[in-house]
């Protein structure tokens, strides 16, 4: 069988799965982001897995029947460079942002005009926000986050927004890239933003930013 069937085939059983696990999803959350680049970047990640995969295959044919041996060896350098490349930067991307909603904000609009931590989650103020990144394989797999884990990423990754902490603060932190200017677009997810950066005191460094350069 065809190495392509093969990978189309493994790709849709996943697929497939994701599906059937997405129906399982509550009723009340509700799609509130989509990344801009999200399908164009989900075709690049699994075109790059295939054509790598691919390289790897074909390397000892090429170094057994090849006229040119060197080929064989450079063949999955060149195919495995650009691969991880792509999924170095689209480890953070998020494709799709979810949460949950009590029903009276849910099918109200009005009351989506603002962000209120307390009237999405009375009892803690905190509620659960699911995002969906991509795998090496562009299959969307999801994280939860609390809003208060969430935090402001303060470093030089442009490829970064929001950092989660380990457990206890400590261990590796989970990254997250959003478009936050898609996301000031609509009250909703502009409140979800100015939140989080108000809670890091971003919001005040910015502004004191932009005050000084008005002065200057």
């Amino acid at each position: 069988m065809p190495f392509s069937k093969i990978f189309f085939r493994l790709y849709l059983s996943k697929v497939n799965t994701k599906k059937t696990s997405q129906s399982d999803q509550s009723p009340d959350r509700l799609l509130i982001y989509v990344g801009p680049f999200a399908k164009d970047l989900m075709l690049y990640i699994r075109l790059a897995a295939f054509f790598c995969a691919l390289g790897f295959l074909m390397t000892p044919t090429m170094l057994m029947y090849g006229k040119a041996p060197v080929a064989g060896i450079i063949a999955p350098i060149a195919v495995t460079i650009p691969t991880l490349f792509i999924n170095k930067i689209s480890a953070t991307y998020v494709s799709r942002l979810y949460i949950d909603l009590p029903a009276k904000i849910r099918y109200n609009p009005k009351m989506r005009r603002t962000f209120n931590p307390k009237l999405i989650d009375p009892p803690g103020g905190n509620p659960t926000i699911f995002m969906e990144t991509y795998n090496w394989l562009g299959i969307t797999r999801e994280q939860r986050v609390k809003l208060n884990e969430l935090k402001e990423y303060k470093g030089t990754n442009k490829w970064v927004t929001w950092v989660r902490a380990g457990d206890g603060g400590g261990g590796r932190q989970m990254r997250f890239y959003v478009e936050k200017e898609a996301m000031r677009r609509d009250p909703f997810t502009k409140g979800l933003v100015e939140f989080i950066e108000k809670k890091d005191g971003v919001s005040q460094i910015a502004k004191s930013t932009i005050k000084n350069k008005v002065l200057s």
